[in-house]
């Protein structure tokens, strides 16, 4: 504990967390490390041996387990220091009890603490690597952050006069909990010495609660947008309830919506051209059922959003989206007695002989069997 030196948030900041009624920061900007706790080997070797990470393998392994042999002391240092990640990932997982599948990376600890530290009604911005917003490993926050935007979208009606996230009129709200533009480090415009490949996620987050919402001015600053200073998670507070091209407002403006901007903007000049437009806006119960996972979509451009969308909104082909008896009602309203159902690419012929009937074609005559189906087929 010595090492890691935690801070207790509340003694350092008792200003901050000694308000009542609004204990938290009214706002968080971060770009946390993205680093695994973990030590891995061939890692930790190389930095004492330069360029043995780019031999064969077999040659590598060899000069690494040379040199571990013949400097004990090395040895014990990183034995050492295998025994801190652990530590760490102990304490970690101890605090963010969440915090998900996969290896433990650091910004996904740092993700939840913003979480945790932002006071109802503020925001967190944070750069992000995109498996944060797609991979299981950050479903439990985006989970966390959409479940409170859908719980106060459920308790606030438009009679509510402050607005969290992006105002569409005088007398309605648009509940925007989260905001995701992605960006890729084409030559390095986003960050300097960093892979071309990497893509970057700006996610911004309002952490919205009813009273938040229904706090009067005298409660404290605004936590509307604000006009002269538009952003991917807080656009034009002038802007009249509109759709948007790829879809827009069309369910109950008084619901949470999550704001998604294609992309990702592999320069400067396309990023803002993408903030200067408007965010793809969806409706959180409509977002949720796109996966399991809560995960963002990456799509690069509106119409191409538009397709994906519509496709999102019809049945899955194999009905995993419904339980068994509305399956049932479903395809004998259609008239049909037969199912979808994913399978590998293709039929393996030693493991699914059982499935193929060997007889000269004479069953393809019957009415009772499927013909196979290729591509020189008509």
């Amino acid at each position: 504990m010595e090492r890691l030196a935690p801070v207790h948030y509340p003694t350092v900041w008792p200003e901050v967390f000694a308000r009542s009624g609004r204990h938290g920061f009214d706002c968080l900007l971060g770009n946390p490390p993205w680093e695994k706790v973990v030590v891995d080997r061939e890692v930790w070797w190389g930095m004492h041996l330069p360029g043995v990470r780019s031999q064969p393998v077999a040659r590598r392994r060899a000069r690494i387990d040379a040199l571990e042999a013949a400097r004990p002391d090395l040895a014990a240092e990183f034995e050492t220091e295998k025994e801190r990640a652990e530590a760490m990932k102990l304490v970690l997982r101890a605090t963010f009890p969440k915090l998900g599948s996969g290896q433990t990376d650091l910004y996904k600890a740092f993700s939840w603490a913003n979480f945790a530290l932002c006071r109802d009604g503020g925001r967190i911005g944070l750069v992000l690597p995109r498996t944060a917003v797609s991979d299981a490993g950050m479903a439990n926050w985006r989970t966390e952050v959409l479940s409170v935007g859908r719980s106060v979208g459920r308790s606030v009606g438009r009679s509510v006069g402050r607005s969290v996230g992006r105002s569409v009129g005088r007398s309605a709200i648009l509940l925007l909990p989260i905001s995701v533009a992605t960006l890729i480090n084409h030559k390095g415009w986003v960050f300097e010495g960093v892979h071309n490949s990497y893509t970057v996620a700006l996610v911004a987050v309002t952490r919205c609660s009813a009273w938040s919402l229904a706090s009067t001015p005298s409660s404290g600053p605004s936590t509307g947008s604000t006009a002269a200073t538009p952003s991917p998670s807080s656009p034009s507070a002038s802007s009249t309830p509109e759709p948007s091209p790829g879809g827009g407002l069309e369910g109950d403006p008084d619901e949470p919506y999550v704001a998604i901007y294609p992309g990702p903007a592999g320069s400067l000049a396309q990023f803002r051209t993408m903030v200067d437009g408007k965010p793809e806006l969806v409706p959180v119960s409509e977002f949720t059922r796109w996966s399991n996972t809560a995960a963002f979509p990456q799509i690069p451009t509106r119409p191409a959003f538009r397709v994906w969308r519509k496709i999102k909104r019809h049945p899955r082909f194999d009905g995993a989206d419904l339980n068994e008896s509305s399956l049932s009602l479903s395809l004998s309203r259609r008239g049909r007695s037969w199912r979808f159902r994913p399978v590998q690419g293709d039929f393996n012929s030693t493991t699914d002989r059982h499935r193929f009937v060997n007889d000269d074609g004479a069953s393809a005559r019957s009415r009772n069997s499927t013909p196979p189906t290729t591509g020189a087929s008509s």
